[in-house]
């Protein structure tokens, strides 16, 4: 028992860092620029940075890079706003909310990573299908990718979420209230799946993951007034991930270790989250392609007003100096 409350309680500091974001707040005034950078990201989101500072792309580049956790992303990202932050991490849909909540004065700089295979709907073992959804109470975080995914996954299989009893709830009270039976199912990130099935065993399953249905993404965002008059601190920062980037794609085992010393995760469920994800800088047309998605689910939930207005949403010139084939769409 000792040794599973151990675990579950590393799996529960995990879920602290769910969700969350960094900032990065940049000084011109010191001999390396320093970058603050505040986040608490999914694990086998932010092996990057953590590769970055022990191989020393940073200080390669200049960079004096120090962080701390943030509860969300667009708690983060409202340092930005605040002016504490000029740089941060977040994922699209605390980027497209800071967008709009700036007055457009928060730009993309950077896609960084994109991934489907963490986002689950877990269910009671009977539920076989999605036909079996019907009338059933699934637990989601109302405007996150949890519950956008879980209306995708509805709507492919011919359902609407009235066919269902729509319940909010918080990431952490979901595998509890599913293995007590308050809820029949629930969508969320990894690793809280992983955590269902450890509470419940067989009696519950991953009945799909967002693969088919919804890609969530990473984005590396800047103030406009700092992107515009710091292209080439930005370009530095690119040119460090770019660097991360590449070794830890080819080498999760290692970039996995790292955030399991970090954070006293189980080494094998680090190296689960690393290798589930999809570490790429590039602005393609899928990528403006889901975001244009994402933003409609948004706007139809009233959590944004607007389209995106891509000639506005992005500064992409410090990745276009760093490689010019990360620049795969032109936005009109």
């Amino acid at each position: 028992m000792k040794l599973r409350s151990k675990i579950f309680l590393r799996i529960i500091i995990l879920a602290v860092i769910m969700g969350c974001c960094f900032k990065f707040a940049i000084s011109d005034a010191l001999a390396q620029d320093l970058i603050r950078i505040d986040f608490g990201l999914p694990a086998g989101k932010n092996e990057p940075l953590l590769v970055a500072e022990a191989k020393g792309y940073f200080r390669a580049e200049g960079l004096d890079v120090r962080w701390q956790s943030f509860s969300s992303g667009f708690e983060a990202g409202e340092s930005i706003l605040a002016g504490r932050a000029m740089m941060g991490y977040t994922g699209d849909f605390p980027s497209l909310r800071l967008f709009e909540a700036s007055k457009k004065g928060v730009v993309l700089v950077s896609p960084l990573e994109a991934d489907d295979k963490l986002y689950v709907l877990v269910t009671k073992a009977e539920i076989k299908s999605a036909a079996d959804l019907r009338g059933k109470t699934i637990a989601t975080r109302e405007g996150t990718i949890p519950h956008y995914f879980l209306v995708k996954y509805l709507e492919k299989n011919g359902l609407h979420v009235s066919d269902i009893v729509l319940k909010n709830m918080e990431a952490p009270e979901m595998p509890p209230a599913l293995h007590k039976g308050d809820i029949d199912g629930f969508t969320m990130w990894q690793p809280f799946g992983i955590q269902a099935g450890r509470i419940s065993g067989d009696k519950v399953h991953i009945l799909s993951t967002a693969e088919g249905y919804i890609r969530g993404y990473l984005c590396i965002l800047a103030s406009r007034e700092f992107a515009e008059r710091n292209s080439d601190l930005v370009l530095r920062f690119l040119r460090a991930v770019e660097k991360s980037v590449s070794y830890t794609q080819s080498h999760k085992k290692e970039a996995s270790e790292l955030f399991a010393k970090k954070y006293g995760v189980e080494q094998e469920m680090a190296f689960f989250l690393t290798e589930s994800v999809d570490f790429d800088m590039t602005f393609n047309k899928r990528f403006v392609d889901d975001f244009n998605e994402s933003s409609k689910f948004m706007m139809s939930m009233g959590y944004l007003k607007e389209p995106i207005d891509w000639s506005r949403f992005v500064n992409l010139k410090a990745l276009s100096q760093l490689n010019p084939k990360f620049i795969q769409y032109q936005v009109p």
